[in-house]
C-alpha cells in the first residue's frame, strides 16, 4: 500500500513540474480607446514563473503588479499600439505574447492662419519639393524628371548662390526608398545612395531629435536612423476628422497622424521647428501641426491666403503647382512658405484665427 501512494505522489508532482508555461492578455480587448484615457493591461499565466516584462511600442517598459499595468495616455501613440509581455523562469524566457490595440483622439486642433512678413522671389520653373536652412542658407529640392536640381540661396533675398543638378533619371524627391547625402558647402554628393526596404516612395523629410522623419503620401511619418535608414518607428497622422493620407501603411511601430475628425492622409513636405512637425497636405491649402510623439493633430494652418496672393497659384484642385515647402528660421522664428512653380516665396508666422 506504501508503494502505491508513493507512486502516485510522485507521478504528481511530475505533472505539475513539467505544467506547459503560457500567457496571454485579457486587456485591453478588441475595442478602440481614446488618447484622453489610460489604458489598462491585465495578464493571465499558467506554469511557474519568476517574473513578467511588457513593453509598449518597443519602447516604454511598463511596471507590472500582480499581472496588471496601467498605460498613461502620454504613452500612447495613435493608430496600432503594440504590446509585446515576455514570461520568464530563470533567467530564460518561457512565453512570449503580441498583442495589438487601436487608439484615436477626440481632441479637436486648434485653427491658426498666416500673417505676412515679407515677400521672397522665388523660381517659376523651380519644382518644390522641399526647403530648409542651414547656416544661414536657404537649401531648396526641386523635382520633374530631367529638370531637378538641389539649389543653395541666400536666405534674405532668394537669390540662387549654387545650383546642383541631378541626373535626369531621377526624381528630386525621396524616390523608390534611396537618396544621397551632399556637402553643404559644395553641394557635391558624398558617399552612394542610401537605400531602406521600409518604403517605396519619399514625399517629404525633416529631422526631429535624432530621427529623419519621412512622409509617403499616406497618414503615416516613418523615423529612421540617419546613417543607417533603420526603421525606428512610424506614426499615423490623426484629428477629429481621420486618417489624414498621403504617408504609407506599416502594421508595426507605426504612427498615425490623427485629429477628431480621423486619421489626415496625404502628408507631403515636413518641417519641424523643436516642438511640433510641420506638414504640406497635398493638393490643399492647409499645413498640419502635429505632436510628433504621438501623431495629434494639435493646429490645422489656413494658407488660403497665400494661395489667393499667388498668380502662380492653382486654379484645379488636381493642379501641380500647389502649395508646397516649409522652412524654418531658429533665428527669427519664423516660416518660410511656398509652392511649386510659384512666383513668390512667403516668411510668415502663424497666429491664431
Amino acid at each position: 500500500m506504501k508503494k502505491i501512494t508513493l507512486f502516485a505522489i510522485s507521478l504528481l508532482f511530475l505533472a505539475c513540474g513539467s505544467e506547459k508555461i503560457t500567457l496571454q492578455f485579457q486587456q485591453p480587448q478588441n475595442q478602440i480607446y481614446t488618447d484622453d484615457k489610460a489604458v489598462s493591461v491585465a495578464l493571465q499565466t499558467t506554469g511557474e514563473i519568476d517574473s513578467i516584462k511588457v513593453v509598449l511600442n518597443s519602447t516604454h517598459l511598463l511596471k507590472i503588479t500582480n499581472n496588471k499595468a496601467e498605460i498613461s495616455p502620454n504613452k500612447l501613440i495613435l493608430g496600432e499600439n503594440v504590446l509585446v509581455g515576455i514570461a520568464y523562469k530563470d533567467g530564460k524566457i518561457q512565453a512570449k505574447k503580441y498583442h495589438l490595440f487601436s487608439v484615436k483622439t477626440n481632441h479637436r486642433p486648434a485653427r491658426w492662419k498666416t500673417k505676412v512678413l515679407r515677400k521672397i522671389k522665388h523660381g517659376t520653373d523651380e519644382f518644390t519639393q522641399g526647403l530648409f536652412i542651414h547656416n544661414g542658407k536657404l537649401y531648396e529640392t526641386t523635382g520633374e524628371r530631367g529638370h531637378s536640381r538641389l539649389l543653395k540661396k541666400d536666405l534674405q533675398t532668394g537669390k540662387v548662390l549654387q545650383s546642383k543638378k541631378l541626373a535626369d533619371a531621377y526624381f528630386g524627391d525621396w524616390t523608390a526608398g534611396q537618396g544621397f547625402r551632399f556637402d553643404a558647402e559644395t553641394l557635391q554628393q558624398k558617399g552612394s545612395f542610401v537605400y531602406s526596404k521600409y518604403t517605396n516612395e519619399g514625399w517629404g523629410l525633416a529631422t526631429v531629435d535624432n530621427s529623419l522623419v519621412m512622409s509617403n503620401g499616406s497618414e503615416k511619418l516613418l523615423f529612421f536612423a540617419p546613417k543607417t535608414m533603420q526603421l525606428q518607428k512610424s506614426l499615423s497622422v490623426m484629428s477629429d476628422r481621420g486618417v489624414h493620407k498621403a504617408l504609407n501603411e506599416l502594421l508595426q511601430k507605426s504612427l498615425s497622424v490623427m485629429s477628431d475628425r480621423g486619421v489626415h492622409k496625404a502628408l507631403n513636405e515636413l518641417e519641424y521647428d523643436g516642438k511640433y512637425l510641420y506638414a504640406n497636405v497635398w493638393q490643399t491649402a492647409e499645413i498640419l501641426a502635429i505632436n510628433p510623439n504621438s501623431g495629434r493633430v494639435e493646429a490645422i494652418i489656413d494658407c488660403s491666403d497665400l494661395v489667393r496672393q499667388e498668380k502662380n497659384a492653382p486654379t484645379s484642385p488636381y493642379a501641380d503647382n500647389v502649395l508646397n515647402g516649409i522652412a524654418y528660421n531658429p533665428t527669427t522664428q519664423t516660416f518660410l512658405l511656398t509652392g511649386k512653380k510659384w512666383s513668390t516665396m512667403y516668411e510668415v508666422v502663424f497666429e491664431s484665427e
